[in-house]
């Protein structure tokens, strides 16, 4: 926005015959934007930093929990092939195979 059409707007709406408690209202007015914009940046700068740190314990956790499955995985094929092992021992040295 240039200078020029922010005077023009300024004076537009706002006339040299303007007494200094409007222009003191209007800048309180902005003023007291300024600081909710500010605070609306500094909320919005919290849910960003939560929302990462959320979203890097959930990655984290679900690493995790797809590590464990497979050690589960693992786990389980390993005890069934030494069940399978036992049994066949265990019928050759009963002779019933």
């Amino acid at each position: 926005v240039s200078t020029q059409s922010f005077f023009f707007f300024f004076f537009f709406f706002f006339p040299p015959s303007a007494t200094v408690d409007s222009v003191e209202y209007i800048s309180s007015k902005v003023k007291f934007m300024k600081e909710e914009t500010e605070e609306i940046k500094r909320e919005m700068g919290y849910v960003k930093s939560r929302d990462a740190r959320f979203r890097q314990t959930s990655e984290s956790t679900y690493n995790r929990v797809w590590a464990l499955g497979l050690g589960q995985i693992a786990l389980l094929v390993g005890l069934s092939l030494y069940q399978l092992h036992s049994l066949k021992h265990f019928l050759l040295a009963k002779k019933v195979v």
